[in-house]
């Protein structure tokens, strides 16, 4: 009887476990769709932007003032536009784009944002490949990868310490290597780390 027992609980247990992630997956759905709403809105208004953008630098004349100034807020608005880009992307539900790209030019593109993640006492270190490291991925989703391990990594040193970023080929394989010297995982939770939607984040974070 308590064998029998004990299955159950398990069974029981593992039942609400099943329709936690269900109820968290139809929660991602919504926010999918909320944010494809959203990313949209955005990019109408960016398109607006530009158009001032345009105007005023035909009204600026010679200043070169404020076309530094138009430059720079271009740049900002197509920055924009490629984050609603990857907004989108995430958002839709379709196939992966999978293409062949060099690992190590896309963490270089990407670390001047990473930089900004991270706290201020945080040194940020870099390792390119010595040649080329091409991979076959979806680079979207390698690039969320990466920025999520970094934002994690700035939650982790608490203001404080080294994020490390290497770019390795070997054997034919690449390899992309992570580390930081924040606290790190428990045994725990280290054994759940591939769960889907498991966090240790408080909740609202």
């Amino acid at each position: 009887l308590a064998t029998v027992c004990a299955r159950l609980e398990d069974e029981i247990r593992e039942h609400e476990r099943s329709h936690m992630q269900l109820v968290h997956s139809q929660r991602v759905d919504a926010l999918g769709r909320l944010a494809s709403g959203v990313a949209h809105d955005f990019s109408n208004l960016r398109s607006v932007m530009g158009g001032y953008v345009h105007h005023v630098g035909r009204v600026a004349g010679g200043n070169d003032e404020i076309r530094g100034y138009l430059q720079d807020m271009k740049a900002v608005t197509q920055r924009g536009q490629q984050l609603m880009s990857k907004l989108l992307t995430l958002a839709r539900s379709d196939e992966l784009a999978v293409e062949t790209f060099d690992a190590g030019e896309v963490v270089e593109l990407l670390l001047p944002l990473m930089r900004k993640m991270f706290a201020p006492g945080v040194a940020v270190q870099v390792e390119p490949a010595a040649g080329p490291a091409p991979v076959r991925l979806d680079r979207d989703g390698f690039e969320a990868v990466l920025l999520n391990m970094a934002k994690n990594a700035n939650d982790a040193l608490d203001g404080e310490g080294e994020f490390r970023l290497r770019t390795m080929v070997a054997n034919g394989e690449v390899c992309v290597q992570v580390e930081d010297t924040g606290r790190g995982m428990s045994a725990e939770t280290a054994t759940r780390a591939f769960e889907p939607f498991f966090s240790t984040k408080p909740r609202g974070q």
